[in-house]
């Protein structure tokens, strides 16, 4: 496969290369790590069959291959059916060997206590989503600036492989793509309505304000999104409306300041 990868140093090791980066997997273990018992329902369907072969197969795992749980080889078969005829193979287990199975099964199902990998693995999920709801995350991505956890020491492509396999670039390359300001018309109006002034005549209609106001931006060229109840638009488009809201705020500022300033001094001539 073209996404997997051998280590020549550890061949026991194999490594899969994901779209952010190689991630090293170990391979010793794997087996008792992810050995899953059987469920409850199953087991106890499993412990009621008459099938000797089912209760040495499913139920006892420690005898070897052709021997019984006491030790004693396994009976074939006296005879082979007869040509054209078929027949479920059986094994003639001992009594005591039989009676000894069927206690071990009604041991594992009696076990409600032990779990399942995935039983245990949905309610350390259940535990995790309760814990999220119950709080008010806000999350903040770290990055290491090297590997020392020394002071005023930067490795550049320790904290580029960092921000590629957490997913930052991505993010960001989906964030340009949206629009990730959305004014209510009502809000976007409050806001932009000072680029015309005191003396502008608004009308009754909201979404005519507020086109008025794109048009006074240059922007009702498809640039920003007028919806329904929303104004969406990008990062670029902010702040060239920011900037002109700045500039009408200074304006009206210093026009405050100036009248202020007159007054003051009319009154102190007096």
């Amino acid at each position: 496969h073209p996404a997997l990868k051998k280590n020549l140093k550890v061949p026991s090791n194999f490594i899969l290369k994901h779209y952010a980066g190689n991630v090293e997997y170990l391979s010793g273990g794997f087996i008792e790590k992810s050995k899953d018992r059987l469920t409850d329902d199953l087991a106890e369907l499993l412990s009621q069959t008459t099938s000797d072969f089912l209760n040495y197969t499913v139920f006892t795992v420690d005898a070897p291959t052709g021997m019984s749980p006491d030790g004693s080889p396994l009976n074939k078969p006296n005879s082979l059916p007869p040509r054209g005829r078929t027949r479920a193979p059986t094994l003639n287990l001992p009594a005591a060997a039989s009676d000894r199975m069927r206690s071990r099964s009604q041991s594992l199902v009696g076990k409600r206590s032990s779990q399942t990998i995935g039983g245990k693995f949905k309610r350390q999920l259940s535990e995790l989503m309760t814990t999220l709801n119950s709080t008010e995350p806000h999350y903040i991505r770290c990055v290491k600036p090297n590997s020392q956890k020394a002071a005023l020491v930067f490795n550049g492509e320790m904290v580029l492989e960092q921000l590629q396999y957490s997913g930052v670039f991505e993010a960001v390359q989906i964030r340009k793509q949206g629009y990730p300001f959305r004014y209510k018309h009502l809000d976007f109006w409050r806001r932009y309505r000072c680029v015309f002034g005191l003396k502008h005549q608004w009308g009754q209609d909201l979404k005519a304000n507020v086109k008025a106001i794109l048009k006074r931006f240059k922007m009702d060229d498809g640039s920003i999104q007028f919806g329904k109840t929303r104004v969406l638009y990008r990062a670029t488009q902010h702040r060239i409306i920011e900037l002109r809201r700045n500039l009408a705020v200074d304006g009206a500022i210093r026009f405050i300041q100036r009248v202020y300033r007159g007054y003051r001094a009319r009154k102190l001539k007096n």
